[in-house]
């Protein structure tokens, strides 16, 4: 165990890996190391000091959040995204983790569909890219793009699905963000891709050297790539 450990900061060190998506716990693992971290938030939890970035919005498995926001409205949500991002110093890099959960949620579809749609707006007014947390309802998802042709990106985080629906996310101009338990058997070599651990702390190392392996590159050409994938999401 001390000498996965060991390798984990080592590596995070000499590469300067990114963990697109994690949460407190995982914060907590990366002192000591030059990681870039974003932690994802529920809407009134505050980041941890060692986020680099965090995300928030309402989780369609939130219950207390979700059911605030629709008693209170748009409006609502707009002032408590406003007022954390404005009192927080860490920045806000998206909104999210957002979206459709058809096996968990406590929330019926409609309900879901709401909320998606008001943070979606709100995304658009503060020019923020979206993370989706998604089980489920893909067709929602791609109709919705569609549908609004985003100006931002939209990040699927935690894929781990098929190669057929990760050729219809990326056709369709959607981002994934790829689950620590991710199989690369069958799947296209594009590097248009991030990488995170979720709860999975300590995954991170691990995944980079699976990615690496798939796409025939260096660990160190795979960590230049996904910074500057990464790059393209910093507020400007």
């Amino acid at each position: 165990m001390e000498e996965e450990k060991n390798q984990h900061t080592e590596t995070n060190e000499r590469l300067g890996l990114i963990d697109f998506h994690t949460h407190s716990c995982g914060c907590a693992s990366y002192q000591g190391t030059d990681t870039i971290v974003v932690q994802s938030t529920f809407l009134h939890e505050s980041p941890h000091p060692r986020a680099d970035y965090y995300t928030t919005g309402v989780h369609p498995m939130d219950t207390p959040a979700a059911t605030e926001i629709l008693d209170g409205g748009p409006e609502l949500l707009r002032s408590v995204v406003i007022e954390k991002r404005d009192r927080c110093s860490a920045p806000l890099l998206a909104l999210g983790e957002l979206g459709w959960d058809k096996r968990s949620s406590t929330l019926s579809p409609r309900e879901q569909s709401l909320l998606v749609s008001w943070q979606l707006d709100l995304a658009e007014e503060l020019s923020l890219p979206v993370v989706f947390h998604m089980v489920g309802h893909w067709d929602l998802l791609m109709a919705e793009h569609r549908r609004r042709s985003p100006h931002t990106p939209w990040w699927v985080h935690g894929f781990r699905g098929k190669a057929m629906l990760l050729c219809q996310l990326q056709e369709a101009g959607l981002f994934v963000s790829l689950s620590p338990r991710f199989s690369w058997e069958g799947t296209p070599r594009s590097s248009a891709f991030l990488l995170e651990t979720d709860e999975e702390t300590g995954s991170l190392p691990a995944s980079y050297r699976r990615a690496a392996a798939a796409l025939g590159i260096s660990l160190e050409q795979l960590a230049r790539d996904l910074r500057r994938t990464f790059a393209t999401l910093l507020p400007q």
